[in-house]
């Protein structure tokens, strides 16, 4: 077994996170909504905490879907 499937990342990237939900137009959706804020938002570092990644799913899992009217992020 690799090292890395022993360890558990605690931030991922925008296209890995957008992986992890499955539709990495539907992660940015959320992160429009304010359901997901980044932990590192600087030059092109940004990173989400993977726990907050998993509340978004359970949330989407219950029933919830991100505002169609969301403003986009400036």
């Amino acid at each position: 077994m690799k090292y890395s499937e022993l360890v558990k990342p605690l931030g991922i990237r925008s296209d890995d996170a957008g992986a992890m939900i499955g539709n990495t137009s539907l992660f940015e959706r959320m992160v429009r909504a304010g359901w997901i804020k980044p932990v590192v938002d600087r030059h092109s570092c940004r990173l989400f905490d993977v726990a907050d990644v998993e509340q978004c799913w359970k949330r989407l899992k219950a029933g919830d879907y991100p505002a169609e009217t969301a403003e986009v992020r400036a």
